[in-house]
């Protein structure tokens, strides 16, 4: 997959802080809602992302489709399915028709923290990734759409990251301008956003300033700049509809199979979980165990 893609992956979960009750109704009265939004990334030419939302009381889907300039149509990546009256989240994967729960398994579980790291290699130290700081600056415009029931805002974040010479991360600016409406709280920061940070995988970010409670954004420009680097990324808002959702659009499909947690606390979508797969997974598990410490 190339790195423009995975940034387009990376920044396609939408920048979603699920907030604060809706201002115009309660929350009882909302009606269900599907929005369907498309982005694209200055860095990934020719390729997008389309997301589907589904909102019904306290039941969330999340559908991500992803087309590459190299792919004759999008592909169907990821679906997510919170059923927050459960306390449930289901992870669909749908090239394999299977699905997992994000709360792995007891054996999973106990396995995975009963696991001894590997020795230490004194030639080879490990050294956690610096931390830099930045700050947040929001700023609610006070513009305002009504889109059905729900009444959108306009609100203008800009995060800026300090330069550390010393740690040779460089100062960025980002500046996050979005439209956002208000949904159930029950789901609260389930969503959590995501950031085109160019050194993301060389340093800690701690930010100064409130993040605020932004809602889900039905419209969004992010920008960001650097000394050698800049991207940008838009969200467009292509369908709202206010109309009654099935039930069955936040259940597990039925010809869908759970897929197989390893010992290691990780679920492995390729795999059905059959008492032959997790015999194998656990049977290859025990013999690295033996060979690491025997």
């Amino acid at each position: 997959m190339p790195i423009g893609l995975a940034l387009v992956l990376l920044a396609a979960a939408p920048f979603v802080l699920l907030a604060l009750a809706a201002p115009a109704r309660a929350q009882g009265t909302l009606p269900d809602l599907r929005i369907t939004l498309r982005q694209e990334s200055t860095d990934t030419p020719g390729g997008f992302a389309t997301e589907i939302l589904y909102i019904k009381g306290d039941r969330q889907r999340r559908d991500v489709f992803v087309k590459a300039p190299e792919d004759a149509a999008p592909r169907h990546v990821e679906t997510v399915i919170l059923q927050c009256d459960r306390g449930r989240t289901l992870n669909l994967f749908p090239e394999h028709r299977t699905y997992a729960e994000r709360r792995p398994p007891l054996a999973a579980t106990v396995l995975a923290r009963a696991r001894v790291a590997p020795p230490h290699h004194p030639d080879r130290p490990s050294s956690p990734r610096p931390l830099v700081t930045g700050a947040i600056q929001t700023v609610d415009t006070g513009e305002r759409r009504q889109l059905g029931t729900r009444v959108a805002r306009r609100l203008v974040e800009t995060r800026t990251l300090e330069p550390q010479p010393a740690l040779d991360a460089r100062a960025a600016v980002y500046v996050i301008d979005g439209w956002y409406i208000d949904v159930p709280d029950r789901c609260s920061g389930i969503w959590a956003p995501g950031f085109l940070l160019p050194q993301a995988i060389l340093i800690n970010v701690h930010w100064r300033g409130r993040d605020p409670a932004r809602g889900f954004a039905i419209e969004q420009t992010v920008r960001v700049t650097r000394d050698d680097w800049s991207a940008a990324r838009t969200t467009t808002l292509t369908e709202f509809v206010e109309a009654p959702l099935d039930d069955e659009v936040f259940a597990v499909p039925r010809d869908y199979r759970r897929a197989l947690w390893l010992p290691d606390g990780m679920v492995d979508p390729t795999r059905p979980d059959t008492l032959r797969n997790r015999v194998e997974a656990y049977w290859m598990w025990l013999r690295l165990w033996v060979r690491q410490w025997g």
